[in-house]
């Protein structure tokens, strides 16, 4: 226990600037996730086109830490199992704000993690029949990427080239979240990621602040992109009163997205420009 203690300690030092920001951004994501069963379970229907009702199921938040024979750890964001009379689904859902060409590669190992993990809670390994087809099920696997990108595709793929000379492709589908407006959101019942729209002028910001600009055209740009953030958020906020007023979303779920909205409106200002005086600029909101 003391090495375990002392590791930890050690991993705690390690963590940079970045790891630290990446972290936060990451609990901020999972809360959004741990709503009410009903927003839930729209929430997974929008994004897989599933048709789950909510009465009808039961959902687990399933481990989503790994830990290999030489104790290095790897960790997905989000998995969730959903349980119905006919069938047991495990959902995988991954955020990116950057694009990542070892994403695919990522997801695979985090699926075929999940996979053994499962199969070995199921005993399919202790049936003591050496002739018995051991079933390993993947989960069904999503990345959503926040902030715009163009060489982001539909999907990431990757091909496995099997020992009998089969080539299998292996791939995730993505979702490009900067095309979706509040409305479409609304549309198709992804409350849950109302508050993730605030996003939108990450980018643009971090990139005029640390463009070679003079002050003064950066001034005046980073003020226009903090009105265009302000107008977002505005429009984020009538959406979700809408959605209140019609008992789409409950006082509980939504006094926990504004909090949410809140954390990643000054999470986005303290990691994009990093200054005392843009900070400030945000917290006068």
């Amino acid at each position: 226990m003391e090495n375990d203690k002392a590791n930890s300690q050690k991993s705690k030092k390690k963590l940079t600037r970045k790891d630290r920001e990446q972290l936060k951004l990451d609990q901020i994501l999972r809360v959004l996730f741990k709503l009410s069963k009903d927003i839930t379970i729209q929430l997974i229907n929008g994004l897989f086109d599933e048709k789950f009702v909510s009465s009808d199921v039961s959902i687990a938040y399933s481990n989503g830490e790994f830990v290999d024979d030489e104790y290095d750890r790897t960790i997905g964001d989000m998995f969730i199992t959903v349980t119905s009379k006919q069938e047991t689904i495990t959902f995988h859902i991954e955020f990116q704000t950057l694009n990542d060409n070892m994403m695919v590669v990522r997801l695979f190992q985090y699926g075929f993690k999940k996979a053994l993990e499962e199969a070995q809670a199921s005993g399919a390994f202790t049936t003591g029949n050496p002739q018995e087809k051991i079933l390993m099920k993947f989960p069904r696997q999503l990345v959503i990427y926040l902030e715009e990108n163009e060489a982001i595709q539909e999907s990431q793929s990757l091909a496995l080239s099997l020992p009998d000379g089969r080539e299998v492709e292996y791939t995730v589908p993505t979702m490009k979240y900067w095309t979706y407006t509040p409305e479409m959101l609304k549309r198709q019942k992804l409350y849950a990621l109302l508050p993730l729209l605030a996003f939108s002028s990450r980018k643009r910001l971090k990139l005029i602040y640390e463009s070679k600009k003079p002050e003064k055209e950066k001034s005046l740009l980073i003020s226009e992109q903090f009105e265009q953030m302000k107008k977002t958020i505005e429009k984020t906020l009538e959406v979700l009163g809408e959605l209140h007023d019609a008992k789409e979303i409950g006082t509980g779920d939504l006094e926990r997205i504004l909090r949410v909205l809140q954390n990643i409106t000054t999470y986005l200002y303290v990691v994009t420009a990093n200054s005392e005086r843009l900070t400030r600029r945000c917290c006068r909101w």
